[in-house]
């Protein structure tokens, strides 16, 4: 007998498709005996969706959109948003540690600021 896990991988013969394997833009979903749902992405999948990030990209810069720089610059809260902290010693505080979400801006105006996880100083032991 098939391990379920490789049958979830493998394409049955023309005409004995179950009804647990459906197509579906270029992925296939397979439901294993234990419901376990596995999804097997082609490399066409792949390739269309990198395309599409290529023509995001460019039609930005036909616009005039820029990624606000953020990872290793100080904290500007004019273009960025800070939804974490992260106390560390490695870097000054008020640096941006990293980049949750990136943020944009055309001709100086900001179009959505970036979400960045801001570093604190380490805090001493306290003593009572």
């Amino acid at each position: 007998m098939e391990d379920d896990r490789t049958s979830a991988v493998t394409r049955p013969p023309r005409g004995e498709r179950s009804s647990t394997t459906t197509r579906w833009r270029g992925a296939r979903l397979s439901v294993g005996a234990a419901g376990v749902v596995a999804v097997c992405v082609t490399a066409g999948v792949i390739v269309g969706l990198e395309l599409v990030r290529k023509e995001i990209n460019l039609m930005f810069q036909r616009h005039g959109v820029e990624a606000i720089p953020a990872e290793g610059q100080k904290f500007d809260p004019k273009v960025h948003d800070a939804v974490g902290v992260l106390e560390t010693s490695e870097m000054e505080e008020g640096m941006i540690v990293a980049v949750h979400r990136p943020g944009f801006m055309r001709q100086g105006r900001v179009l959505r600021p970036s979400e960045v996880i801001v570093a604190k100083a380490k805090s001493g032991p306290t003593v009572h």
